[in-house]
């Protein structure tokens, strides 16, 4: 390794050319966090004038100013393209640029290599050679620290209410990175009065304390957002089935009033009177023998303790109906969901009728049969889809895409490390359970 470095010097005797394709470099790549920050795409003339204007400016600007070029770079370009963007936002994203270019940048030229090459080694490689090889890692190696840290703090600019009470935070690590470029700014400053080694130490342990203290923030907002995200997505599901319930008691009422006469012309097929067997008490025997009142269609729906499973397989049930498509529910005992909340078992269930409908439909005395029963300290949740042998077809491409599990149903299983989750799917059966 030592010899194919120096065998490189030896060759490049001059890299004061370098310079300036370094300066060019960590704009571009100050950019490129920019985007990923802020979601500001700017045209190619406009980045390649923002690159020269920094590499002209950078040698002028006198100590102290030359770390807020690119950033004020950056921000008029923001201003530019979104003037309906507060300013704070531009301001954040463009110090978060500039800020995390330069720890990497710093953290790999004053630690990194050293302990990989020797100081030896070191002294004898011209700093813009160092620095070129720093700026061309930086970026990928940005991209695999956020593949494990996550970018949900960047979301922030999407949600208003979340981009309000993120302000105080914005500004806070706005003043810590316009801390830490003066701090940078002043390094050579710092080495015409005292040692060059305790100048270096310092610099170092800099690096490593603005290190922690990004990791400290990002995690710590990661799962703000993450948090909020969360609440966020409770709260418009619990308008979603709160609407629901709504619409399907005023479906249910719009059906009670047609067929309120003693004549509820629901037809119930042979197979499923062992079902009717535990039928609520009412007034059947103006009725044939193969007709039964809505209210008595799912007589176990009494037997589940939740209103919003309830409106949700009254909704679903009107679904079947509509295409032709039988359904039956069994719950033999009372029954209310524990270990979980009802708004992601109803989330669940949704998914499960959903895919039960789209297997069903459009073939031929197909019947759909959820269950949901207590089996020790585990509740069961299953959809079961069987098809007649005479008109089951195997399932379609189609099919296949949507009878999954989708991201919804992921985000519930990582809640639930202790549920679990199957499927069945053959030419007549499809069968689905969730466990919990």
């Amino acid at each position: 390794m030592t010899s194919i470095i120096e065998s490189l010097l030896a060759v490049f005797k001059d890299f004061h050319w370098l310079v300036s394709i370094d300066t060019l470099l960590i704009f571009f790549v100050n950019y490129l966090m920019f985007h990923a920050a802020g979601r500001v795409k700017i045209s190619w003339w406009l980045l390649l004038l923002g690159g020269l204007l920094s590499v002209v400016l950078t040698p002028l600007l006198p100590m102290g100013f030359k770390f807020l070029l690119n950033p004020l770079i950056l921000f008029c370009f923001s201003y530019y393209k979104r003037p309906d963007l507060p300013w704070i936002e531009p301001v954040f994203n463009s110090f978060y640029a500039w800020g995390t270019t330069n720890i990497i940048i710093r953290g790999l030229s004053l630690i990194v290599f050293p302990l990989l090459l020797g100081d030896d080694l070191m002294s004898r490689i011209p700093e813009s050679l160092t620095e070129f090889i720093c700026v061309v890692v930086t970026y990928p190696l940005y991209l695999l620290v956020h593949r494990f840290i996550g970018y949900e703090y960047l979301q922030v600019e999407e949600k208003e209410r979340l981009r309000i009470h993120f302000t105080p935070i914005v500004i806070g690590v706005s003043f810590a990175f316009l801390s830490y470029g003066l701090l940078n700014d002043f390094m050579p400053y710092f080495a015409s009065i005292w040692p060059v080694e305790v100048v270096n130490n310092y610099a170092k342990l800099i690096v490593l304390l603005a290190t922690g203290a990004f990791f400290i923030v990002v995690s710590y907002a990661n799962q703000w957002i993450k948090d909020e995200l969360f609440l966020e997505l409770k709260e418009e599901q619990e308008r979603h089935f709160q609407s629901l319930q709504e619409s399907s008691r005023h479906i249910l009422h719009l059906y009670q009033d047609l067929y309120r006469d003693g004549v509820p012309k629901v037809v119930v097929p042979k197979k499923v009177k062992t079902v009717l067997a535990t039928s609520q008490e009412g007034d059947t025997q103006n009725l044939s023998e193969e007709e039964v009142p809505f209210s008595k269609v799912m007589p176990d729906i009494s037997n589940l303790l939740s209103q919003l499973l309830r409106s949700v397989i009254e909704s679903k049930y009107m679904e079947f109906h509509a295409v032709g498509v039988d359904f039956i529910m069994e719950v033999p005992d009372p029954i209310s969901p524990v270990h979980i909340d009802v708004v992601d078992l109803s989330a669940v269930l949704t998914t499960f009728l959903d895919n039960a409908l789209l297997r069903a439909h459009g073939q031929e005395n197909s019947l759909v049969r959820m269950s949901y029963y207590q089996r020790g300290e585990v509740q069961v949740l299953s959809v079961e889809t069987t098809l007649s042998q005479d008109s089951a077809e195997a399932p379609h491409e189609a099919y296949e895409s949507h009878l999954s599990i989708n991201e919804q149903l992921e985000d519930i299983m990582e809640r639930y490390p202790q549920s679990k989750l199957s499927f069945k799917n053959d030419k007549f059966i499809y069968r689905q359970q969730f466990e919990y």
